[in-house]
């Protein structure tokens, strides 16, 4: 009995162990992949451009404060928190975790060998491209869509109205005041 147990206790140890070293070689892996998929430029590109606007919008909030000490001090310590906060460094741990548990070890080196690649490298210099393409294409085809349904919905209005029917909605009840404080809750 007491080999069985030792037998287990080993075995586990081991596929623990066995376990930690997969983890370990896929963040290591996950890490490389977010570097030839340009990851960091991309976080460091859009932070830019979105710590710019927390800039504008704290400086518009505070534009009626005292031009004083205390207000320069306040706008430091709001600025320094989205240097931290929006910054790769801060990120970088969690976008490796969440890549090393997302792929396997086979996948993750199966990625890197294409995003290194010359063609791996095309593809992501061609992605934001082709992503604004679609996401353009998207657009146009959503507003064509809501044109045939807003002009749908108008010539049916108009028939229901020509026969006399009326598609006017039931008023709606007002809420209580005990409806509205559950609501608030």
């Amino acid at each position: 009995m007491k080999r069985i147990i030792f037998a287990l206790s080993l075995a586990a140890a081991l596929t623990l162990t066995a376990a930690q070293n997969d983890m370990a070689e896929r963040e290591k892996l996950a890490e490389a992949l977010l570097g030839n998929l340009g990851v960091k430029q991309q976080i460091n590109m859009n932070f830019a451009k979105i710590k710019a606007l927390h800039y504008k919008v704290v400086n518009k909030i505070l534009e009626n404060a005292p031009k004083n000490e205390e207000v320069s001090k306040f706008k430091e310590k709001v600025f320094a928190i989205s240097d931290d906060i929006l910054s790769w460094d801060t990120l970088k741990k969690d976008f490796t975790k969440i890549y090393a548990e997302a792929y396997s070890l086979d996948e993750l080196q199966k990625l890197n060998t294409f995003f290194s690649s010359p063609a791996g490298r095309t593809f992501i210099a061609k992605t934001p491209v082709l992503q604004r393409k679609l996401v353009s294409t998207l657009q146009g085809r959503i507003k064509e869509a809501k044109e045939k349904v807003r002009k749908m919905a108008h010539e049916f209005m108009t028939e229901q109205m020509l026969q006399g029917k009326t598609l006017m909605p039931a008023p709606r009840k007002k809420k209580s005041s005990a409806d509205r404080q559950i609501i608030q809750l």
